[in-house]
């Protein structure tokens, strides 16, 4: 029993270092690539995904208007999250995501709310690895700071 014990803390250390050498540019990469392979939204269309900065842009499609598709984007500040929950397991081996986090749908006023980041994923280890990602994202954005030291 303390054998196991041990190599379970020894594993979830080796897996934290091991996050915690990743740049935020490096993370952000990975956010990417993860969320645009596996990434779902609730209606099980695909999601796409790119950063502005240091703002996650998330594009759904709505439809159509004269042929042309129309998208809806909203710009998510991991900078300011409330709460992380997931990933959650669902059937199919679907991963879900739930995070509340500071979120803008107009990007010239920046009126930023609370709002719920959702995402769902083709592969539960997918959501796994991505949650890790956005905590390690969240972490580096709050500790990276714009202001020149005098």
């Amino acid at each position: 029993m303390k054998v196991s014990l041990f190599l379970l803390t020894l594993i979830l250390t080796i897996n934290t270092y091991s996050q915690s050498e990743k740049s935020l540019e490096e993370t952000k990469a990975y956010i990417l690539k993860i969320t645009n392979q596996y990434g779902e939204l609730k209606d099980g269309s695909k999601i796409n995904v790119e950063f502005y900065g240091d703002l996650l842009s998330v594009k759904s499609g709505m439809g159509k208007l004269f042929g042309s598709p129309i998208y809806y984007e909203t710009l998510y500040d991991f900078k300011n999250v409330y709460r992380f929950k997931g990933p959650l397991r669902k059937s199919g081996n679907i991963g879900e995501i739930v995070i509340w986090v500071d979120a803008t749908t107009n990007s010239k006023s920046y009126r930023w709310k609370k709002n719920v980041f959702k995402i769902n994923m083709i592969d539960y280890q997918a959501s796994e690895q991505l949650m890790i990602a956005l905590q390690h994202l969240n972490k580096l954005l709050k500790n990276k700071t714009n202001i020149e030291k005098f």
